[in-house]
């Protein structure tokens, strides 16, 4: 799926899936060099090493910001727009459910 937001001239693409690994793994594997991946705490942690491990090469590097679930507020977006400008990531992933797809969409398209 494509977004435009409004007063934006580019496209961006969205992608939700059940089966994260092989969406990414067709979508994203060596395109890109800078990747932060935002996970809710309450995955478990070998799910998030497999989705690291589709990212990372010799030239990538991959970094994880564990997101902790609850109420949304600016508060909650705040850790994450510091580590995009720290990190100025090529790519954002979420990894969570709908409160975390919602706050690192909106700190996404909002950090710069």
């Amino acid at each position: 799926m494509f977004y435009k937001p409004y007063g934006y001239n580019k496209k961006f693409s969205v992608i939700f899936s059940k089966t994260i690994s092989d969406t990414l793994k067709k979508s994203f594997k060596n395109r890109f060099k800078r990747v932060l991946i935002i996970y809710d705490k309450s995955i478990p942690v070998y799910h998030i090493k497999k989705i690291k491990g589709l990212f990372e090469g010799k030239k990538n590097v991959v970094k994880t910001l564990p997101f902790i679930y609850g109420h949304k507020s600016i508060q909650k977006v705040i850790p994450i727009w510091k580590a995009c400008v720290s990190f100025v990531p090529e790519v954002i992933v979420g990894v969570g459910g709908g409160t975390t797809s919602d706050l690192v969409g909106f700190a996404a398209s909002t950090y710069q």
